[in-house]
């Protein structure tokens, strides 16, 4: 099965969504799993990749800030 998206895409979406250590409590995963990732040390899953458009998304569509997003999720 060929990736389907490359540790490059991934550190980008990524930066635009906050910091590796942000991410990965959003995701709840490791900050090392994100790092990674992003390095090419651990394939970018079909599960990863869509975590990280559909959380983009959310983000992008409510304008809200991560933290008031974050707390929003945890309730």
């Amino acid at each position: 099965m060929e990736n389907l998206m490359t540790n490059k895409e991934y550190r980008d979406l990524r930066k635009v969504m906050g910091s590796q250590k942000l991410v990965a409590e959003i995701l709840g995963v490791r900050t090392e799993t994100v790092s990674n990732r992003e390095r090419g040390v651990y394939n970018i899953t079909n599960e990863a990749k869509l975590a990280m458009v559909h959380i983009h998304s959310l983000k992008t569509s409510s304008k809200l800030k991560w933290p008031r997003w974050l707390r929003l999720g945890s309730g």
